[in-house]
């Protein structure tokens, strides 16, 4: 993590896909005339959430949880490896020099 920004990268990235994932349902379900029920609102009801923390997800400011992505998953009809698509790790040497602060 940089000192840029507060939040993980992977938190901004799974927030990202999220967002992603839910606009390309709005879309299809639009496509083929269904009512368009994939808000914020719609999908912070059925995980008993606030609209608020659903759009902080997103945004990456919040860390989902294993069994609240499982549930967005489902309800986005994405696989759980969705939200991890993409995503370019450092490598593990670069995350040890990270945390023991060489080359600082």
């Amino acid at each position: 993590m940089t000192s840029k920004s507060k939040y993980h990268p992977i938190d901004i990235h799974v927030g990202k896909q999220l967002r992603k994932a839910r606009l390309e349902l709005q879309i299809k379900n639009l496509s083929v005339g269904k009512d368009s029920k994939v808000t914020l609102q719609s999908i912070a009801d059925k995980l008993d959430i606030t609209q608020q923390q659903l759009s902080k997800y997103e945004k990456g400011e919040g860390r989902i949880c294993a069994s609240r992505l499982y549930q967005l998953a489902q309800i986005l009809k994405v696989s759980v490896s969705y939200f991890f698509r993409g995503y370019k790790s450092k490598t593990s040497s670069t995350l040890v020099e990270s945390a023991l602060n060489i080359n600082s």
